[in-house]
C-alpha cells in the first residue's frame, strides 16, 4: 500500500514524485530543431496566407474595374450618339476644337450610308431575278399554252 492508503491503516509509506523521462543531449537538440522548424512553417503560412489574400483582393478589384470600363464605355457610347444627333438635328453646335472628330465622323456616316445602300441593291436585285423566276415558272405551268406534238 502506498500513501493515502497506507496511512488509514497506521502505516505511512514514502511516496516519490514522478520523475520526468531522461533524455539524452541529442533529444533535447531534436525537439529544439523540430521547434524551429515549426515554426518557421508557421510563419510561412502566414506569409502565404497574406499573398492570397491580397492577391485576391487585387483580382476582386481588377474584376469590379472591367465591369466599371465597360459601364463607362457604355455611358459615352450613348452620350455621344446623344450628342451626334443633337448636331445631326441642328440643335447643337460644336465648338471648334471637335471639328476634326465631327468630320470623321460624317465621313464614318457616309460610308455607313452607301454600304447600305449597296446592300439594298443587292437585296432588290435578288427581288427581282426571284420575280422573274416566278414568272417564267407560272408561264411554263399554263395550262392554256398547246402542248407539242410527239418527235417521230
Amino acid at each position: 500500500m502506498t500513501g493515502p492508503e497506507g496511512a488509514r491503516y497506521g502505516r505511512t509509506v514514502p511516496t516519490l514524485p514522478p520523475q520526468p523521462p531522461k533524455h539524452s543531449p541529442k533529444d533535447a537538440a531534436l525537439v529544439q530543431q523540430i521547434s524551429q522548424e515549426w515554426d518557421k512553417a508557421r510563419d510561412q503560412l502566414a506569409t502565404l496566407r497574406e499573398a492570397v489574400e491580397r492577391n485576391a483582393h487585387m483580382a476582386q478589384l481588377k474584376l469590379e474595374s472591367a465591369f466599371l470600363n465597360r459601364e463607362r464605355d457604355q455611358a459615352l457610347r450613348e452620350f455621344g450618339e446623344s450628342v451626334w444627333n443633337q448636331v445631326m438635328k441642328g440643335r447643337l453646335q460644336l465648338p471648334p476644337q471637335l471639328s476634326a472628330a465631327l468630320q470623321k465622323m460624317i465621313e464614318v456616316e457616309k460610308r455607313l450610308q452607301k454600304q447600305a445602300a449597296e446592300i439594298n441593291d443587292i437585296l432588290k436585285e435578288g427581288d427581282e431575278a426571284a420575280e422573274r423566276l416566278r414568272q417564267k415558272r407560272s408561264a411554263r405551268s399554263s395550262p392554256a399554252l398547246a402542248s407539242r406534238g410527239k418527235k417521230r
